[in-house]
Order: structure tokens, then sequence, then C-alpha cells
């Protein structure tokens, strides 16, 4: 994501007009335009290249879309027009990281709140077996945590239980996340990575 970033001004000053760079990667591993765009809120600069043909479900080489870039930044109103103009908020990257799981962990709450109501499955994991609850745990925001645990989310036991293993605790969780997740019933030991 840094990357792209450090990128973004070549970006900017490469683009020559809307529809020369649309759909044409321009920056580090295959962000577009529209991927910029969505990460910096622009809505304006959006719905231009949305209207002017931009692909709203692009991938970067990691696999995210517009719609991940402006979950984890937290840019809602950017969030809601690429639903509304057709974006799938269903599409996990390369390590089925989805856009609740990012928003969760930058503690984007209402973002969290938004792709609650489009129906995105809060039970589903990444490629480690982790949920939206873990990222949250990883952010060290006790507020999301409760909201998502009050709204069926739960920790996400079924991989570790599988491989016997127990429930990892990000480095820097709060002890009152530990708590929580050590009161969880299903869990008996966990440890941290």
């Amino acid at each position: 994501m840094f990357g792209y970033l450090a990128g973004f001004g070549l970006c900017l000053d490469e683009v020559v007009t809307v529809a020369d760079s649309t759909n044409t990667p321009r920056c580090y591993g295959g962000v577009t335009a529209l991927h910029l765009t969505a990460m910096a809120g622009k809505l304006n600069m959006v719905t231009s290249l949305c209207k002017n043909g931009a692909n709203i479900n692009a991938q970067t080489e990691l696999g995210d879309t517009p719609a991940f870039e402006s979950s984890f930044e937290g840019h809602l109103s950017v969030l809601k027009y690429l639903t509304e103009y057709g974006a799938d908020l269903t599409v996990a990257n390369n390590r089925k990281t989805t856009c609740l799981m990012i928003a969760s962990y930058a503690d984007n709450a209402e973002v969290i709140k938004y792709l609650m109501k489009q129906g995105i499955d809060v039970t589903s994991c990444d490629i480690e077996g982790r949920n939206a609850m873990f990222y949250t745990v990883a952010g060290g925001r006790l507020d999301t945590l409760i909201y998502l645990f009050d709204n069926g989310c739960s920790v996400s036991t079924s991989y570790y239980m599988k491989s016997n293993t127990s429930l990892p605790v990000p480095r820097n969780a709060d002890l009152h996340h530990i708590y929580l997740l050590v009161w969880w019933p299903p869990l008996k030991v966990c440890k941290r990575v």
C-alpha cells in the first residue's frame, strides 16, 4: 500500500486525460487511477473516472479493488458511490482479505456499518483463518470489536480448532481485548504472535 502512495505523484504527472488513464495501470503493482482516487477520497475524480469507463472492480497485483482502498481509508462517500455504480463488495484480495476486514483493522466504524448493511459476510476468513474480529483486535479498537460481536461476528475459531493451536492475539492488542477473547467460551488459551 505504501508503495502506491510513493508513486502517487509520479502517476499524477503521467495522467494526461481521463480517457487515456481510465484503465491503464500507471503505478506500482497494477494500481489504476481509480484505485488512487478512491484511496485519496476524491469523489469528483472517482465519479469522472467511472463515467468514462473505469473498471470498477479492477484488481491490483495484490488483488485490492478501489472499494477495498476506500474501505481501508474510511472514505464512505466514495465507497457508497462505487457500490451504486456496481462495485462488488464481496471481492477479496489475494490473501482473501475483504473490505470488511480491512475497514475493521483501520477502525472505520461508518464503513463497517455500511458494509454490514450491504450484507457482507462477517464470518468469512482470510487465508490464515482470521475474520473481521481478528483484524479489529489487531487494530486495537474495543468499540468496533463490541459492535462486530453484537452483530454476529465471532472469534474465528474453526481454523484454530482444526489445527489444534491456540488463537493468536496480535502484538498490539490491549489487555481488555485479550480478556474479551479469553472470555469467549470455545477458547481455552491465547498466545501472542
